[in-house]
């Protein structure tokens, strides 16, 4: 029996386009190999605060802190993932109202089928979502525990 492939052919960038509207909760675009935006998700909207219309065609070193910028933060995390092909990092970001977060990140290289770098993509995570939600959690806890012998 001969299997076949039933999908259609996939770019990275296509799949990642597509699988970018069903992550609500993780800011995923896509960047030239200069650091300019081309594509933004829904989470991107939610967790950044800036619709696609007034960040699409800005460079991304407009989500770090200006003391990151003015040491040169965001081209050295582009040419650490140039040169890796994949970066993570944890570090203080910036959203459209100027309200700093603390974000996980994940860098990764794209490259066409000769190997030159065609751009990165960028998957954030907002990590005081996570620490509120633990915060809330320490705090019902410890009213529980007033209240309540275990």
């Amino acid at each position: 029996m001969r299997l076949t492939n039933r999908f259609p052919k996939m770019t990275a960038s296509t799949w990642l386009v597509d699988r970018s509207t069903e992550t609500p909760s993780y800011a995923i675009f896509m960047m030239d190999a200069q650091g300019k935006i081309l594509t933004w998700n829904a989470g991107a909207e939610r967790i950044k605060g800036y619709t696609p219309a007034e960040i699409i065609g800005h460079n991304f070193s407009g989500f770090f802190p200006p003391e990151d910028i003015k040491r040169g933060r965001p081209e050295e995390v582009l040419r650490i993932t140039a040169a890796n092909g994949r970066h993570e990092e944890q570090g203080t970001r910036v959203r459209k109202d100027g309200s700093r977060f603390v974000a996980s990140v994940v860098f990764t290289a794209l490259r066409d089928s000769a190997g030159n770098l065609r751009g990165f993509s960028e998957f954030s995570h907002d990590l005081s979502e996570s620490k509120e939600s633990g915060a809330k959690y320490g705090r019902c806890w410890r009213w529980l525990r007033t209240r309540w012998w275990w």
